[in-house]
């Protein structure tokens, strides 16, 4: 089987690779788990008291990981499990896990607000209202 390959496409896959494996270097250069960074930075972006089934949906992470990570930042003080509805329990920041989220997580959100506001309001828009544009699509053909 051939096909003939789009250039751009193939760019933009290299593009979203080497944007994971940024973030990748990212969690490793701040001494902590790709995993645990995404746990953190939920907890800031989606709140405290989130649970992990919301950061396994918003982050397209595996929840096993998630739980693993999870766990041992419950073990280290860092977030307090809570009952909620049913079995679902809901994850809180403890004081040392403010700390943490302090240096390690807030210092990416200033890194990452000082590069996207390089781009103008419209190349902001442009940029988010075409790769969603794109995941839509590829969603819709994919049948997911």
């Amino acid at each position: 089987m051939s096909f003939i390959e789009n250039d751009v496409l193939k760019e933009f896959n290299r593009i979203s690779r080497e944007i994971t494996e940024v973030y990748y270097n990212i969690s490793s250069n701040l001494g902590i788990s790709d995993s645990t960074f995404i746990i953190l930075y939920a907890l800031v972006e989606l709140g405290d008291g989130c649970r992990q089934a919301d950061i396994v949906k918003a982050y397209c992470v595996n929840k096993q990981t998630i739980n693993s990570s999870v766990k041992k930042l419950q073990k280290e003080g860092h977030i307090e499990l809570r009952a909620s509805k049913g079995l679902d329990r809901n994850i809180y920041i403890t004081q040392k896990g403010k700390k943490l989220i302090e240096e390690k997580i807030y210092p990416i959100f200033e890194l990452e607000n000082s590069v996207i506001n390089e781009f103008s309001k419209e190349e902001q828009i442009m940029l988010a209202l075409l790769t969603k544009k794109y995941l839509e699509k590829l969603k819709e053909k994919a049948k997911i």
